[in-house]
């Protein structure tokens, strides 16, 4: 049995456009799938809401069509099937240390961003998603829980604020870089190759040849557990390292390709 995964974000969701480049041939390509029952997933560090407007807007809303959110802390499919979630003891850690190190901090609330303050990192992603960002007078009481994963953003590209944000959560909980200007925090071991993986064995389709297109370090985990592992040609390096087969890149429709050749596979 095959079974496609993909990130969305930077892999066929574009952030120049806030749009799917070449969207009526990619949502041809995933009524491919459909058709020939291969079970998609959308492994993402979108909050749920997120991923909820992809499955609506690529027609599979009644699909075999599953949500592995929150860069692998939440899985759904027409209800919860596994939630992870970040204390409260560590959600007050992580914001001692955004303010800190003067980082915006925002935290997943299923349909909106909970938000400390504004930066372009954060316009980003309303823009994208699209949700709504509340900003509340009072960051930390206004937080509802469940929490299943906690952000920090910059303006500026987090690379050399990483290590820091690494060195002083790392032994507690999984700390990634989500693009050029995100951290994501999640509970310990909770990636999207986690998410997939418990997925797959709740299905009991553990046995099944996975394939795989991401662009980014939260998607390094799932290229090396894939069977096949692609990436587009906008990716990081760090991907294309990793990955057996290349494609074109997001605003090309490269996914495009890659769903017809395991189609053919």
């Amino acid at each position: 049995m095959k079974v496609f995964i993909c990130d969305i974000d930077g892999t066929f969701f574009s952030h120049e456009t806030y749009s799917i480049p070449h969207l009526d041939e990619v949502k041809l390509a995933f009524s491919k799938l459909v058709i020939n029952n291969i079970p998609i997933i959308f492994a993402t560090a979108r909050v749920l809401e997120g991923c909820f407007s992809i499955i609506k807007t690529l027609d599979l809303d009644n699909s075999k069509t599953y949500c592995v959110s929150g860069n692998g802390s939440e899985i759904y499919y027409d209800k919860y099937l596994y939630e992870s979630i970040v204390p409260l003891e560590m959600i007050k850690k992580v914001h001692d240390l955004s303010s800190k190190i003067d980082l915006a901090m925002a935290v997943d609330q299923k349909d909106y961003l909970l938000i400390e303050k504004f930066d372009a990192a954060l316009e980003d992603d309303r823009l994208s998603l699209p949700i709504d960002l509340v900003l509340p007078h009072d960051f930390l009481s206004s937080i509802k829980y469940p929490v299943h994963k906690v952000s920090l953003t910059s303006d500026n590209e987090i690379t050399e604020i990483f290590p820091v944000v690494y060195d002083a959560l790392s032994s507690e909980v999984n700390v990634c870089k989500a693009g050029k200007d995100y951290i994501d925090i999640t509970m310990p071991y909770h990636n999207k190759a986690y998410g997939v993986k418990k997925l797959l064995e709740l299905l009991n389709i553990e046995d099944s040849k996975v394939y795989y297109i991401g662009d980014s370090h939260n998607d390094l985990e799932l290229m090396a557990m894939a069977d096949v592992a692609a990436c587009v040609d906008n990716a990081i390096d760090l991907c294309k390292d990793i990955c057996q087969i290349h494609v074109k890149s997001c605003e090309e429709g490269g996914i495009i390709d890659f769903i017809d050749w395991i189609i053919s596979d």
